[in-house]
């Protein structure tokens, strides 16, 4: 690709592809720099699939901005959002009922209430 777009040098300024493989990228970057090509990248990330985003120029004198190191994916823990639900506590019942109460519906389902903090109007835990 980087060949062809030689051939169109003088019609385009800045080119670009994305690359579905970490190699890809990695061969690139070294074709880059081994041609003396002014190029950068960038990384997409949509749940588990990662992709690249690579754009080079032959243009002398053009700048390409800079770019951070890869992230290992794997080591990056993205938090999900809390789900918040509103109850009518009605009268005499405590966070320890509604507690209670989430319990049985998410026993169930089969889904586990994992460390729950009790707190005078909120009731925080995670589910497994």
């Amino acid at each position: 690709m980087v060949d062809e777009s030689q051939h169109s040098k003088d019609s385009s300024f800045v080119f670009t592809c994305m690359l579905g493989h970490k190699d890809s990228l990695l061969a690139a970057k070294q074709l880059f720099l081994q041609r003396g090509i002014c190029s950068c990248w960038t990384e997409f990330c949509q749940g588990r699939t990662l992709r690249w985003g690579v754009a080079w120029t032959f243009s002398p004198g053009a700048k390409m901005p800079q770019v951070s190191r890869l992230k290992d994916a794997s080591k990056t823990k993205k938090e999900k959002a809390p789900i918040a639900i509103k109850m009518d506590m009605g009268t005499g019942r405590t966070m320890q009922d509604v507690l209670d109460t989430v319990r049985g519906w998410m026993q169930e389902i089969d889904v586990e209430v994992r460390a729950p903090k009790v707190e005078e109007d909120e009731l925080h835990f995670t589910v497994r």
